[in-house]
């Protein structure tokens, strides 16, 4: 059973200390989704397969690092069966997440702010803007500096969630 607190239930390998995100859904668009992917303790060979995998699809990504990995997030948005054919080239990488929601603040990991914020790995043409989501670019541009354009009317999904309790 789960603990309180506040007016949120709590699972047990849950901590009290919330954080924001991004889902690869949009509210307005149903059937249409971002490539999102996160790699924990990533070798050189993993990072170069997913930013091929990005390229290969023609999808703007931006990449940053986390306390254990590298967090991707594109703007581009896809039909689910496209989305679908995508992540089944990577997710063997990593099989533990369903790269569906991503963190987008910076505080699960000791001085994390210090480099969360900024882009590792980028690629703004790839896609025709004219796929991108205008407010996913925003949040994007916001975030990390970035110069995303698009214009598809397409909302991302934000959520909040306590992150998992320190190992």
């Amino acid at each position: 059973m789960g603990s309180r607190f506040g007016d949120k239930t709590l699972k047990p390998n849950r901590s009290n200390i919330f954080t924001d995100g991004l889902c690869n859904t949009f509210t307005n668009h149903e059937g249409h989704r971002s490539l999102f992917f996160e790699l924990d303790n990533p070798s050189g060979s993993d990072i170069i397969r997913v930013i091929e995998s990005y390229v290969y699809y023609r999808l703007d990504f931006v990449a940053h690092l986390t306390g254990g990995g590298i967090h991707f997030l594109s703007p581009t948005v896809l039909i689910k069966e496209d989305w679908k054919e995508a992540i089944s080239t990577l997710k063997d990488l990593n099989t533990k997440c369903p790269m569906t929601t991503l963190r987008t603040q910076a505080n699960k990991h000791e001085n994390e702010a210090s480099y969360f914020y900024k882009p590792l790995y980028s690629s703004r043409s790839l896609a025709n803007y004219s796929r991108n989501s205008m407010q996913l670019c925003k949040i994007l541009n916001d975030l990390f500096r970035m110069d995303f354009a698009g214009i598809v009317d397409a909302e991302p999904k934000k959520v909040r969630y306590p992150l998992p309790c320190p190992a």
